[in-house]
């Protein structure tokens, strides 16, 4: 994943997430769409060689989350009224000059500062090739491809924000390095969080303006648009499918264990005991072989309780089972620990406890934990 830092106009270090170079491609048309607050939200797809820009321009009156300071700023520069209830979209065409006034290049990058607040950093070389007038402004917008209100009203190519930028030379040949940003709090304030969202959105960079020689004739001087760049897209092929993987292998991880574990369950033979007299020195012991045989190779008992003859040690088969009578030289007061080793086949050594309380005469024991030895 790309991660750098560059220094900004303080001594802060920012932090860039993701970069590319602006696009060097120059669309024909843009077409500035404003939309009413009943119309059918989704234009028509853009035709090759054309950028929409969608306008809302109506969150007073209807209470969405979609910003509209931008699309009311827009609507009195081109000398509109926005669309109300009932009326037409208003949609604004513009031809790009087939004359070259103006080259621009550079990169965009998504940067944080040390409040790890996003913005877009748009890192320009301007050179007009004419002579430009006083009325020229350069804007860098970003849109939302697809965009969703918190009323479920549905447009493409949002203008999320607009940014108009005077800084730079309007003489032939004279390149001026600027920066253009979109302030993170504007994001914010627009509904945007690219970290969270870090795909979707679009960049435009526009020149309105004219030549110096002929000033009453103004129109679009340059157009250029492209993607934003992501942090995502930064990584290499192999980058992104790591995430996946690892996942899978998770997956397939934890597959395994749950079906051993199960496996192993299965195969570990069922020990129960109860007492078989009133006296409390005789136990019947009830054995169960699971899906594997096993060898009992060893009993034990906990003090102060002493066997009466060792119990026999004896191989079961698969789900083979059997009643053992374990005797005791005499009762006592303390509960009765018996711990049982086994071999089972193809799983090696365990123990087998089996507790057994002496407060009634015919209760049962409880299931304890197997060891593996």
């Amino acid at each position: 994943m790309l991660l750098a830092t560059v220094g900004a106009q303080t001594d802060n270090a920012w932090t860039i997430h993701a970069e590319a170079p602006i696009s060097t491609m120059q669309p024909a048309i843009l077409e500035e769409h404003f939309l009413t607050p009943d119309a059918k939200l989704l234009p028509p797809a853009a035709s090759e060689g054309t950028v929409q820009w969608t306008w809302w321009s109506h969150s007073d009156a209807t209470s969405s989350d979609w910003p509209d300071d931008d699309a009311l700023y827009r609507a009195n520069l081109l000398n509109l009224t926005p669309p109300e209830m009932g009326e037409a979209p208003v949609i604004e065409r513009h031809q790009r000059w087939s004359q070259q006034t103006i080259e621009i290049i550079g990169h965009v990058r998504i940067v944080a500062a040390e409040d790890q607040m996003r913005f877009v950093l748009f890192e320009l070389d301007v050179t007009p090739r004419a002579n430009l007038s006083n009325q020229t402004l350069l804007y860098v917008a970003l849109t939302e491809d697809v965009a969703l209100d918190h009323h479920q009203r549905e447009t493409n190519h949002l203008v999320r924000e607009l940014r108009p930028e005077v800084g730079f030379s309007l003489s032939a040949n004279n390149t001026t390095r600027m920066n253009a940003i979109l302030p993170a709090d504007h994001l914010f304030a627009a509904g945007v969080d690219l970290e969270s969202t870090a795909t979707g959105w679009s960049y435009t960079v526009a020149v309105f303006g004219g030549t110096e020689d002929n000033a009453s004739s103004t129109g679009l001087l340059s157009l250029q648009h492209g993607a934003l760049p992501s942090s995502l897209e930064t990584l290499s092929p192999g980058e992104r499918w790591v995430p996946l993987l690892i996942t899978a292998l998770a997956g397939v991880v934890i597959v395994s264990l749950l079906a051993a574990s199960r496996s192993r369950e299965q195969a570990i033979p069922s020990l129960k005991a109860a007492w078989t007299n009133e006296d409390g020195d005789e136990l019947a012991l009830t054995v169960r072989a699971g899906t594997h045989g096993f060898s009992i190779s060893e009993w034990s008992i906990g003090e102060p309780w002493a066997f009466k003859g060792r119990p026999a040690k004896r191989r079961f088969s698969p789900h083979q089972e059997a009643i053992i009578h374990v005797k005791f030289k005499e009762p006592q007061t303390r509960d009765c620990h018996l711990h049982v080793s086994i071999d089972i086949e193809e799983m090696g050594a365990w123990r087998q406890h089996v507790w057994l309380s002496r407060k009634t005469s015919n209760e049962e024991s409880s299931p304890q934990p197997m060891e593996e030895e």
